[in-house]
Parts: structure tokens; C-alpha cells; sequence
């Protein structure tokens, strides 16, 4: 069997995609590898395809007013740049490897002629693109209404939930982030944010380490997040 079925298995957006769908996919893909620092998209740029990781993380950043913006951190079997399957716009946002990084590319032109064919494939992507905005919409909602503590607990709530590992009762975010990442993330400055993830530490809810923050109280973590709702 083809290597990289298996792996296209386990992505959320091909989970349901039967084995002769997959293996056609997989006949469209190519590897493509990042060294650590590299762009992969640059906002802006024409898109003609998108990327699903191998291993590795990614970092996705916009530009707002002259002002960066972190969007997110992805990594293994998330994926990125598909609204360029769909349309012939610009780059919506920045893409750098946060580490070295390996990725699946599928290039627009090839992936058409697959979706047309396959129903299953598009449904499944509309719905994945749609379940992005959602979470777009929330964290606009958290920027323009909430104050900054809840906005550094609702990041550090979706990171626990998308990239925390159990560690000894704890809940580990080892993602490399520094404390200006956080800051681009929840629109602070580096120094406020700072305050509040030492508030955060006197209070017992988090421990920082060396680029890596444990979540000690999730359940606190999330009153924090959702007392301003």
C-alpha cells in the first residue's frame, strides 16, 4: 500500500475518505520539506495549493494596521492554504516553520479535477473551512470585547486542547512559544502579557518553564476564560 495513505487517514479532513479515495489523493500529493525560520506563504501572494504537516510545527501570522498578529500554531496532520483550493485570491495570512518541518503539498489545478469527482471530498472540506471560521469569529469576538486576562486564558484553553500532552498531572504546552508569541497572539504588548502570565503563575493555574508552559488547573483556567461571557 501507498506510505502516505495511511498518514492522509489519520487527517481530520480525509478521516471519512474511503481506501480508493485515498489512494487517488495520494497520487497528487508531493513532500515537501522546511528548514526552521523558512516562509512557506507569504500574505499577499497568489495561492495555488495547500499543505498538510508531516511533523513539525508552523506558525500563521497576519498583518493588521501595520501591526503582527499571531494567529495560530499548527502541527502534525493539521493543514493550511486550502482556501486556495477554492478561489484564485491572495494569501490571507503569513506561514513560517516554527521547527524543521516536512509537509503534503496538493496543488490547486490538481486537486479540481479530484473534488469534481469525489463529493465527499468537498463536504468535507466546506465543513472544515467552516468550523475555521467559527473559531475565527471567536477569537475576533474575544480581541474587540474582552479584557486581556481573558484573552490570554482563552488562548492558553485552545492550546491546552489542541496541543497539550499529560505530563505528570499536568497539562504540558511544549510548542517553543516565547512570551512575545503570546503577545501577537492576544494583541498585548509583551510586557502586559508578561504581567498576566505571572498573575497567572502566583495563582498556581500555570508553571512556565524553558519555552514550555504547564497548565496546572484547567478547570480555574477555563473560569477565567468564560466569567466574562
Amino acid at each position: 500500500m501507498n506510505e502516505i495513505i495511511p498518514f492522509l487517514r489519520n487527517v481530520p479532513i480525509f478521516t471519512s475518505f474511503s481506501d480508493e479515495e485515498l489512494n487517488l489523493l495520494s497520487k497528487i500529493v508531493q513532500k515537501k520539506a522546511y528548514e526552521k525560520g523558512e516562509i512557506i506563504l507569504r500574505e499577499g501572494e497568489d495561492g495555488d495549493s495547500f499543505f498538510v504537516i508531516c511533523s513539525g510545527f508552523a506558525k500563521c501570522f497576519t498583518n493588521l494596521g501595520g501591526k503582527e498578529i499571531f494567529i495560530n500554531i499548527m502541527s502534525e496532520r493539521e493543514f493550511f492554504g486550502e482556501m486556495a483550493l477554492l478561489n484564485e485570491k491572495k494569501r490571507s495570512a503569513t506561514v513560517i516553520a516554527h521547527s524543521n518541518l516536512e509537509t503534503l503539498v496538493i496543488f490547486r489545478k490538481d486537486f479540481v479535477k479530484y473534488i469534481l469527482s469525489n463529493y465527499n471530498a468537498l463536504v468535507k472540506l466546506l465543513q472544515t473551512i467552516s468550523e475555521r471560521l467559527r473559531k475565527a469569529d471567536r477569537r475576533a469576538e474575544i480581541f474587540a470585547f474582552f479584557p486581556g486576562e481573558k484573552r490570554l486564558a482563552a488562548v492558553l484553553y485552545d492550546l491546552t486542547k489542541e496541543h497539550g500532552k499529560k505530563d505528570d498531572g499536568k497539562i504540558s504546552i511544549d510548542l517553543g512559544l516565547t512570551h512575545n508569541d503570546l503577545a501577537k497572539m492576544v494583541g498585548l504588548t509583551r510586557e502586559a502579557t508578561t504581567s498576566i502570565l505571572n498573575r497567572f503563575v502566583k495563582a498556581k493555574l500555570i508553571k512556565i518553564g524553558r519555552r514550555r508552559i504547564s497548565i496546572l488547573d484547567t478547570t480555574l483556567l477555563f473560569e477565567i476564560f468564560s466569567k466574562y461571557s
